[in-house]
């Protein structure tokens, strides 16, 4: 498991952590302590960007260093690689451009399907979509968008106040679709949701300080899964938030500056 924080890269095999660091009397170190941005974390050579220089690097399995790969560029952001403006999923057929607010996808005869995003999206944030049962799911700052491309329709999620069943927060901040097909929400200050959009319920998750095993508190923004199925949601500046699936319970994992095994940052 990688973790990438403004202090560096960290390598969890579930005992033990590994940090990455930059030194600069080192060309083959991490770029930049602000690792935030991972892409094909699969491979074992996979992409890092790195915001604060604009570049993006690949790591190199076999020697464990790194070596700049791009300038200026957007594409190693996982789990969205940008180019134009255009989020490229790499759990979708559709292509989302930011820019012009339509989805297209290329069909088998080489013709281009564009679908219009609603008008409510206008001045809003797009945070990511996956392909899942057909549809195509887009988390924004205004809700839970899902297009049916059989009905040509979208229906749009958001927060009731009154029923406990609804999207937890507005804001959702990142999709994730696990191996059993469930889709994970991490939210903006709500939590995390498990949707269960055929019953227009979402099952919601939130931090207690009464109760050690909750999820995480604050603003989450990140979800993926391990070999065991266990879900890791990253938090904003609380630590990151291991669920135990067998167990069903939450493990949060904080930077311990006594305990090299812990992450080099909680953010």
């Amino acid at each position: 498991m990688w973790f990438s924080t403004v202090k560096g890269l960290c390598r969890y095999d579930g005992i033990t952590c590994k940090v990455f660091k930059h030194r600069p009397d080192d060309s083959a170190s991490l770029p930049h302590d602000d690792a935030s941005l991972l892409a094909d974390v699969k491979k074992a050579n996979f992409g890092v960007y790195f915001p604060a220089l604009r570049k993006s690097a690949r790591f190199h399995h076999l020697t464990e260093t790194f070596s700049i790969e791009g300038v200026d560029s957007l594409a190693y952001h996982y789990p969205f690689s940008y180019q134009d403006s255009t989020a490229v999923s790499v759990y979708s057929a559709w292509e989302l451009d930011f820019r012009d607010r339509h989805l297209t996808r290329r069909l088998s005869n080489r013709s281009k399907q564009i679908v219009l995003l609603p008008a409510q999206l206008a001045s809003a944030m797009y945070y990511g979509h996956i392909d899942h049962n057909e549809q195509v799911w887009i988390a924004t700052s205004v809700g839970l968008f899902i297009y049916n491309p059989n009905k040509g329709t979208f229906d749009w999620y958001q927060n009731d106040p009154d029923n406990p069943a609804s999207l937890p927060e507005n804001s959702v901040r990142h999709l994730y679709k696990d191996r059993e097909g469930n889709v994970w929400l991490a939210t903006y200050g709500g939590g995390v949701a498990r949707a269960m959009v055929k019953n227009e319920v979402f099952k919601t998750v939130q931090h207690s300080p009464k109760n050690a095993n909750s999820v995480v508190a604050g603003l989450l923004f990140g979800i993926c899964e391990d070999k065991n199925g266990n879900l890791w949601i990253a938090s904003e500046d609380n630590g990151i938030s291991q669920f135990i699936l067998q167990e069903g319970r939450f493990i949060t994992h904080l930077h311990n500056p006594n305990n090299p095994n812990t992450p080099c940052a909680d953010y």
